[in-house]
């Protein structure tokens, strides 16, 4: 909030209620996915290390709040409509009958909404450092305020920190780093 709005109240997160382990509790964190380039599809990209990432982790929630009788929505969102249709063919096969708590989505579609958990995929590694439309200062506000319990940032961040609201949140998120 503190990058978007400068000195906004903001309101808490509620506590994450069900260790996940990767991200040790953390209401926030960064989940470095160096491994794999982006794929170039037309005019969009995608990164299959992402969405196999991505696919572990949504599993892993839909686990772990079903072992504890909870129903946390789980809301999914990625900044490129390839990166959107290949995590939709990946992961709403996977929940099978969870999939009504769960949206895949372009930021876009977003707006408005909030998700219990929600990771987000930020598609874009390189070696030019070219992050596209993720320099959107409001699109990263909305992808930034839509969890309720916990944001995971998933991405290159050695491409992403070429962005300076990007690379303060690695900054923030350091410590909260993990490789996958």
């Amino acid at each position: 909030n503190k990058e978007f709005y400068g000195t906004l109240k903001h309101g808490k997160l509620k506590e994450t209620p069900i260790d996940l382990s990767l991200c040790q509790g953390k209401q926030l964190c960064c989940v470095d996915v160096s491994n794999g380039n982006e794929i170039r599809v037309g005019r969009s990209f995608w990164r299959e290390s992402e969405v196999e990432f991505i696919g572990q982790y949504v599993r892993k929630i839909v686990r772990l709040s079903d072992e504890q009788g909870k129903k946390y929505s789980i809301g999914v969102i990625t900044f490129y409509s390839e990166q959107n249709r290949r995590l939709k063919q990946k992961i709403y096969d996977m929940v099978g009958e969870n999939r009504e708590r769960l949206q895949i989505g372009t930021v876009d579609s977003f707006q408005g909404k909030e998700f219990d958990f929600v990771i987000l995929s930020c598609v874009r590694s390189n070696s030019h450092g070219e992050v596209g439309f993720l320099k959107s200062v409001q699109r990263q506000c909305v992808a930034f305020s839509r969890a309720k319990v916990q944001l995971v940032v998933c991405g290159d961040f050695r491409t992403l920190q070429s962005d300076p609201y990007l690379k303060n949140l690695y900054e923030t998120c350091h410590g909260g780093i993990t490789n996958a």
